[in-house]
């Protein structure tokens, strides 16, 4: 009787931290799935092979997990498609995974058993994973772009309004004020805004009275719509441009 085919699939892709080396570093674990006597296991495969394809240069790179299913493999930066094979076993291609200078960058893989003939599986890491960074201050991973972005009200010019109804002009500001400030913050998982900062300052390293109002004002907002990357909620930074 011939077994099934189980999909293979990516079961995380994300960025851990961002380290002060030339190259990039990707490390995960592979898993293999069967359905031996009807019953589901996984299992962590030992000597999967995991070969990596540079967009730029053309070469190949490889890596084989050890006893413990781990692989860990240092990268020049840039783009890849990556290949994981195990005898058995459904392959699986990713296409399209990037690497920056200095990222770490972790991918746990699921590899489903092969049934009658050969199969495959790709999946096109632009459309499955979102821009993110680790936030080393916060300890977790923050994202920069995502398939849902968050929302306040109708869009930018409800910020805008809630800005301006809110916003007083500091009597401690002596100049005559004119240009744009940059406003960024963290929308976190339950909408509250976090880490509320001025990132383009008046005064160039130190804050102005108008930057320390609009900080003010942002940390008066309501809860927002929080983003989403890949169906699941996540925390985003947005950088707001503020002209006066």
């Amino acid at each position: 009787m011939n077994r099934p085919t189980i999909d293979s699939k990516i079961l995380s892709l994300k960025t851990v931290g961002i380290g002060d080396t030339i190259t990039a570093f990707v490390s995960g674990v592979t898993f293999g799935k069967d359905s031996a006597n009807k019953i589901a296991t996984i299992d962590t495969l030992m000597f999967t092979a995991i070969g990596f394809i540079s967009h730029d240069r053309r070469d190949t790179v490889g890596v084989i997990s050890d006893m413990q299913g781990i692989f860990e493999k240092h990268l020049s930066a840039g783009t890849y498609d990556i290949f994981v094979s195990y005898v058995g076993y459904n392959r699986l291609e990713i296409k399209n995974v990037r690497f920056g200078t200095g990222e770490l960058k972790e991918i746990n893989i699921l590899l489903g058993q092969q049934g009658q003939g050969n199969y495959k599986t790709i999946v096109d890491a632009e459309n499955y994973n979102c821009s993110s960074f680790y936030d080393k201050e916060l300890k977790k991973q923050v994202y920069t772009f995502v398939d849902k972005m968050p929302e306040y009200g109708k869009g930018v010019a409800d910020i805008l309004t809630f800005f301006s109804k809110n916003f007083i002009y500091p009597k401690e500001q002596n100049d005559d004020f004119q240009g744009s400030i940059y406003i960024s913050f963290i929308v976190d998982t339950d909408g509250q805004l976090i880490n509320i900062d001025v990132e383009k300052k008046f005064y160039g390293d130190h804050y102005s009275p108008v930057d320390l109002e609009a900080i003010r004002v942002f940390k008066l907002m309501p809860a927002w719509t929080p983003g989403q990357c890949n169906g699941l909620t996540v925390p985003i930074k947005i950088k707001l441009p503020i002209r006066f």
